[in-house]
């Protein structure tokens, strides 16, 4: 009954990270299937894969007031025991790291890093000597060790070797007891929501030896043991083989949406296009199941955009020659600086290496032919973090640019005086605030009535053509603008962009009845995207309900 429903758990999928919409085998992460693992392990602890039903109701029939304490019914003959009654428990130590000479030897030595979430043990690159031995724990093989601090707690691995573990890792040798069954027991969900209710309730959770030791599980009988540790096994191979046969089906399906998505991508025209849209969208429901599937769509509906490619429009009533004019009324410094009309189209055409084909009514444009850039106060005048206060004027740093605009949900503020005194960096409405350190090339549009200030990661972008505005956001959500970023990033440790180089940016530009045209094409092709996601999303969600609720049902 567990794996028969192969859809149930193998269709329930948590959010993998992806690019370009791609699924990831290797990251696979199928939430039924890890409902399923945690039901085995729950069913297997408590004796319900091996013990009739009839021997559990009798069980608990029989249960004195003491044992309805516990924290589940399990069958005659198990026991409760602590940790500390099943085998020796030991924290970790790590040698004094003054001593060089404690480090060279051949006794791995591992932290929270070695123990992987599949539980094993990774190799570590930490090698202690014979004579650090005497100052640390050891774990022979056969030990089972557990993550006991830190957002990792509960990762546990049975040692296969001999290895020396730190501070931060308890481990537990076993008498007389199946190891297996007893990590069963540690990996069991009642196991691990013991462990984080004993944490101590800092920011960062602890569990101490002495409250691990004396967490109890249900031991049963050696020779049941041994039968529950063959079931489990048996069962964990059926889910291994669920979770490839998801992730096949799954590498299927993308290769399916990249090939549909590739007809979109070879359209040499508006016409080619509508036409290979139209038989995109009758297999929508088929193609787009997931969030990865349906980013990929936008992506390439954005791309397409400044190719020229989804919007049909008469620029007779407008050229490009008319709107780069009207952008050169508007600078003005800029025009002083260039000191020449501007005849045609081709004036302002910039070096095409590399760059996409586009519409003859078009031309490539530098981004500096197009706003300025304005960088925040960066004088003695920049705020410091002691003068922020609850409220007042919003402080804008790259944490707060979100694409649906600036996030003030955790903003930071400065006060009126403060703000007064900086001498740039100050936002208007149809800013684009663009991030040139760090989290490279996140932007937000400045909006209606929005006031505030910039943190020195960020630049003000202001096009000398409020009317572009929209279409400049979409360029900043395109693989072209990626891929300029990725020219000019300077390639140090912390990716990073001068304001020069943002004016060097080039950008596919079209008059501005076609801008306007183009933006209101992507505004309905990408709401249908979004009405995707959320169906995916409900969809997701139900599945995961069906999953959880199973699980419920099947240990009420």
């Amino acid at each position: 009954m567990l794996v028969d429903s192969f859809d149930l758990w193998s269709t329930s999928m948590s959010e993998r990270a992806s690019t370009r919409g791609r699924s990831s085998a290797n990251s696979g992460n199928i939430y039924g299937v890890q409902k399923l693992r945690e039901l085995i392990l729950q069913l297997a602890v408590s004796g319900r894969l091996t013990t009739a039903a009839n021997s559990l109701r009798s069980a608990n029939e029989n249960l004195s007031d003491q044992s309805k304490a516990e924290p589940f019914i399990v069958p005659s003959g198990w026991v409760w025991k602590s940790l500390r009654e099943v085998g020796r428990v030991s924290t970790g130590k790590t040698p004094d790291t003054r001593n060089s000479n404690f480090y060279i030897g051949t006794t791995p030595f591992i932290g929270p890093g070695q123990l992987s979430m599949n539980h094993r043990i990774l190799k570590s690159d930490k090698f202690i000597s014979k004579e650090a031995e005497l100052n640390t724990s050891i774990a022979l093989p056969g030990s089972i060790l557990m993550v006991c601090i830190g957002g990792s707690i509960g990762k546990s691995a049975i040692a296969t070797h001999r290895v020396a573990f730190n501070q931060q890792i308890n481990a537990i040798q076993t008498t007389d007891c199946n190891v297996e069954f007893i990590h069963m027991c540690l990996r069991a969900k009642f196991f691990l929501e013991r462990v984080h209710q004993l944490s101590s309730g800092s920011a960062t959770p602890i569990i101490n030896k002495s409250r691990w030791e004396n967490i109890q599980i249900p031991i049963p009988p050696i020779g049941q043991q041994n039968k529950i540790v063959e079931k489990v096994n048996a069962l964990m191979q059926l889910c291994d083989q669920l979770e490839r046969d998801a992730l096949k089906k799954e590498i299927f399906h993308d290769n399916l949406v990249i090939h549909f998505m590739s007809l979109l991508l070879r359209a040499e025209s508006i016409g080619s296009f509508q036409d290979n849209w139209s038989e995109v969208s009758q297999l929508f429901d088929e193609l787009f199941i997931s969030e990865q599937n349906i980013n990929y769509l936008r992506g390439i509906i954005i791309d397409l955009a400044l190719e020229g490619k989804i919007s049909l429009q008469d620029s007779s009533k407008d050229t490009l020659v008319d709107f780069l004019e009207l952008c050169r009324k508007n600078a003005c410094h800029s025009s002083t600086k260039r000191g020449r009309k501007l005849n045609n189209a081709s004036d302002f055409q910039s070096d095409k290496k590399g760059l996409h084909q586009i519409p003859e009514s078009w031309s490539w444009i530098r981004l500096s032919e197009l706003a300025s850039f304005e960088n925040g106060d960066r004088s003695k005048n920049y705020p410091s973090r002691d003068q922020f206060v609850a409220a007042g004027m919003a402080f804008i740093n790259a944490g707060h640019l979100q694409e649906e605009g600036i996030d003030y949900s955790n903003m930071n503020f400065i006060d009126v005086e403060t703000y007064d005194n900086l001498r740039s960096g100050k936002i208007k409405e149809g800013d684009i605030l663009f991030c040139l350190r760090g989290s490279l090339g996140k932007f937000a549009i400045v909006k209606n009535g929005e006031t505030g200030a910039i943190a020195s990661s960020l630049v003000i972008i202001r096009p000398f053509a409020p009317e572009i505005v929209d279409y400049l956001g979409i360029y900043f959500s395109s693989t072209l603008a990626k891929d300029q970023i990725l020219k000019f990033d300077n390639g140090t440790a912390q990716p990073n962009l001068a304001g020069a180089d943002l004016g060097h940016f080039q950008v596919p530009l079209p008059p501005l009845s076609e801008q306007k045209a183009i933006v209101a094409s992507l505004k309905r092709l990408l709401a249908l995207c979004d009405q995707l996601s959320e169906s995916f999303s409900k969809a997701r969600q139900l599945e995961c309900m069906l999953a959880d609720s199973f699980v419920d049902q099947a240990l009420s």
